[in-house]
Order: structure tokens, then sequence, then C-alpha cells
């Protein structure tokens, strides 16, 4: 996911695999027309999320792109407390699917 614009006071969202290939989670009236650009460092920010998510089922890494420098920003166990109104449906229900719980 990669945010823009938090300066405006709702920021817009696009959110891509780790190919860099778009993804359109939104609901359509939020999604943008147009690409950002994919970070020179993309390969070696998906690296340090992994390392540091793991042991965990869902997490969010928070990193920041700022003059090809990472910044570590934070890690979020339940974005938007799990209430994210910008997502669609579909996408909650595919996000969902994804998650797998530990039997504990």
């Amino acid at each position: 996911m990669v945010c823009t614009g938090r300066e405006k006071g709702h920021p817009d969202f696009y959110f891509y695999d780790a190919n860099w290939n778009r993804l359109y989670y939104q609901h359509e009236a939020l999604e943008k027309a147009n690409n950002i650009e994919k970070p020179q460092n993309l390969d070696e920010m998906l690296k340090i999320a992994k390392n540091l998510c793991k042991g965990y089922s869902h997490i969010r890494v928070d990193l920041f792109d700022v003059d090809n420098n990472i910044y570590f920003g934070e890690l979020t166990f339940f974005d938007n407390s799990g209430f994210d109104t910008d997502i669609s449906y579909e996408t909650d229900l595919k996000w969902g699917e994804k998650i797998l719980l530990p039997n504990k």
C-alpha cells in the first residue's frame, strides 16, 4: 500500500503486489487513475517487512521511502481498529481469508 497526500486530511491509497502490479481494493470512487512510481528500494523494503512480521498472523509494517532512504514508522496490529470503510466488502472478505489464526 502506498499512501500519499496525508497533509490534506484524507490521504489517497494505492495498492500493489510485490511485483508492483496495481490492485484495486477500495470502493471504485476512491481509486485514482494515476499510478505511483515503483520505489527503487522496494525489494529491500519488502525484506525488512518480512523480517519484522515474522511470528504474527497479521501485522501492518509501515516503512517510508524518502529520497531513496528507508525509514521505519510503526507496526500496527489493528489498522482502523479493523473497520476500514474505504476498502470494498469483497476486499475485506479476501483479506480475511488470507489470515491464518493459530489454533490455541
